[in-house]
């Protein structure tokens, strides 16, 4: 019995097929996780950054670690490990890849460790075979190996010390051997190192201060950062990794002009809506001012209306007061306005030398009337006394109106009862 036979192209095209289904079938699972770290380490994944506060952090592909004064630890899910030294900036990528040519060609699952700055080393794991170490300007396929790679920033120089193992392919040259990190000088050379930094302060300004056209910019600021990377990518001596370079920076730049689009659409919005507040507050203030003037004026006006009432008053009871005095021959009311008049029996002689008086209207007073002259008051002394009262008196009568005519009146009524005596 003849069996069909498959041809090797067919049975090999099959197993790619197979193969390239199952790797996208998982592409959204996790490639490795962050197992050690100190210091600040950040993250660039989709487009959000992400600061490291714990172990065991999921990396997925095409991730971005950055490390400053600190170091971190990735192990993959085959368990390579890759460690970064401080002020290093890599991105992992693990996907299938054509190898061969023409009708031989076939597909593997590879893993491309990208150094942008600073110092990497890598040890290969078991499943995957193929292992690429890159620089924006150089490229070397180890296998079975134990391999440090970096990339000095300041001087555009691509370190590789090949601990074990071997190079399977290579683009662009390298300074072989042992090598020192190149340090925070190279890295702030870095522009995909800066850019993420930026990002970074972005990000945590919108973290403090929540609000919708900050977080618009955080956005930006890690778009950014990737079209930075894909730019320095296109620089690759890898015509595979420069072309997938090219996409990825053609679809980011288109991004990020949606992104500022959006941006000044919401910055645009938000003047406006501030404008409008700022003319309700204007206006509202205004009318707040009229009302608290007109409210002013009111009350000064009643202020002024109750005092003028109050002053009117006052006049009125003190420039007019009745006063009355009573006698047994003669009892008249009389009303004052400016001075008082009080009408009393005149006596025939001065009959009080003490009183400040001309009691007969003979034109003398007191001891200066000859009806006085025996008045034991009238001497030396009684006359001080006399004159101190008088001046007590008048002091008394330019002090208050009120008072001179209660002393008035007192005095016409004591001439009364002594006249009667």
């Amino acid at each position: 019995m003849n069996r069909p036979k498959i041809s090797f192209p067919l049975l090999s095209g099959l197993i790619c097929f197979v193969l390239f289904s199952t790797v996208h079938a998982f592409a959204a699972d996790p490639l490795a996780k962050i197992t050690k770290f100190d210091g600040e380490v950040t993250l660039v994944t989709g487009t959000k950054i992400v600061i490291v506060e714990a172990m065991d952090h999921v990396l997925y592909e095409g991730d971005k670690v950055q490390t400053k004064q600190g170091t971190a630890e990735v192990t993959f899910t085959d368990g390579a490990i890759l460690t970064l030294s401080p002020f290093s900036s890599t991105q992992i990528q693990q996907k299938e890849e054509e190898t061969g040519f023409w009708i031989f060609k076939t597909k593997q699952v590879v893993r491309r460790i990208t150094c942008f700055v600073g110092k990497l080393k890598f040890i290969s794991g078991g499943a995957i075979k193929m292992n690429y170490l890159q620089t924006p300007t150089a490229v070397a396929g180890v296998r079975g190996s134990e391999t440090e790679i970096g990339y000095d920033a300041a001087k555009a120089a691509n370190y590789l010390n090949l601990v074990s193992g071997d190079i399977a392919k290579q683009y662009g040259e390298f300074i072989t051997g042992f090598f020192e990190n190149p340090g925070a000088q190279s890295a702030q050379k870095s522009k995909v190192f800066n850019a993420i930094e930026k990002a970074v302060e972005e990000t945590k300004k919108a973290e403090e201060k929540p609000d919708v056209i900050k977080q618009a910019k955080a956005e930006e600021s890690v778009l950014e950062a990737i079209k930075q990377a894909a730019e320095e990518m296109t620089k690759n001596p890898d015509p595979e990794v420069a072309k997938e370079a090219a996409a990825v920076l053609e679809a980011v730049t288109k991004q990020i002009e949606e992104k500022k689009a959006e941006i000044s659409e919401m910055e645009a919005t938000s003047t406006t809506e501030e404008e409008t507040s700022e003319e309700e507050e204007t206006s509202t203030e205004e009318e707040t001012s009229e009302e608290e003037e007109t409210s002013t004026e009111e009350e000064t006006s009643e202020e002024k209306e109750t005092s003028t009432e109050e002053e009117t008053t006052s006049e009125e009871e003190s420039t007019t007061e009745p006063v009355t005095t009573t006698s047994p021959e003669t009892t008249t009311t009389t009303t004052t306005t400016t001075t008082t008049t009080t009408t009393t029996t005149i006596p025939r002689n001065e009959n009080n030398c003490r009183d400040g008086l001309d009691n007969d209207q003979d034109g003398a007073t007191d001891c200066s009337d000859s009806d006085c002259s025996d008045d034991a008051s009238c001497q030396t002394t009684t006359i001080e006394s006399v004159t101190t009262t008088t001046e007590e008196t008048t002091t008394t009568e330019e002090d208050t109106t009120t008072a001179e005519e209660t002393t008035t009146t007192e005095a016409a009524t004591t001439t009364t009862e002594e006249y009667q005596q």
